[in-house]
């Protein structure tokens, strides 16, 4: 009887998991129709996100929808990872695909848009206009409190130790004290770090560097 059991729960088991398969199937193939119809109807945005949708329920896709999210981007302007899927399909059918030749006329309009990109010096790699950087103002660098100093410009004199004056055993053992040649008796001398500026310079690190970042707006590649 034990054995029995165990067959029957192993086959309850089973059962449960095609169950699931099924039902995680029903859904990948409701998903699909949906985006076909958003895309028949021009609905490039919301084709998008339901594509997305559809890759949190189903890891690995088919041919079609790797041609989908290569139309669907390409409407988006979204032109670099619409490029990333078309060499997915291609890879994926080589010639037997069932979209080949139109994924061959999205490619041929991705790469169009892309030499206008990439040759343009006012926009990213994905074509949104570049503005200045607003933390740094395109300078590329940005200043901050000297660490060393504390933003004051003067540490202690590492002469006198901040003392001002120097002490010195005379040959009779008696202290002989002179005013410091570094700070002038004062105890403090110029930050070693910021030389006295009290701020520091580094690369900005809202641009790294750029002096530029890159904005929501697509860019038309005229100055």
């Amino acid at each position: 009887m034990g054995k029995i059991k165990k067959v029957l729960y192993m086959l309850f088991f089973l059962l449960q998991v095609l169950n699931i398969y099924a039902q995680k199937s029903d859904v990948y193939y409701t998903y699909e129709d949906e985006i076909k119809i958003l895309i028949q109807a021009k609905k490039y945005q919301e084709a998008e996100k339901k594509l997305r949708d559809m890759l949190q329920i189903q890891e690995v896709v088919s041919p079609d929808i790797i041609y989908y999210f290569s139309l669907v981007l390409y409407e988006n302007e979204k032109y670099t990872n619409s490029r990333n899927f078309i060499k997915q399909y291609i890879a994926v059918t080589k010639k037997s695909g069932k979209f080949y030749n139109e994924i061959l006329i999205i490619k041929a309009k991705v790469d169009k848009k892309l030499v206008n990109i990439d040759a343009c010096k006012l926009c990213d790699d994905l074509g949104m206009r570049y503005i200045s950087c607003p933390k740094c103002g395109g300078e590329r660098e940005e200043t901050e409190k000297c660490s060393i100093c504390n933003g004051l410009g003067k540490e202690k004199c590492p002469v006198c130790q901040g003392q001002g004056v120097l002490i010195k055993k005379s040959l009779m053992d008696k202290d002989h004290y002179s005013t410091c040649n570094k700070c002038r008796g004062t105890g403090l001398s110029l930050c070693s770090k910021c030389k006295g500026k009290k701020e520091l310079k580094k690369t900005c690190t809202e641009c790294n560097g750029m002096g530029k970042k890159a904005s929501d707006i697509v860019c038309d590649h005229k100055h």
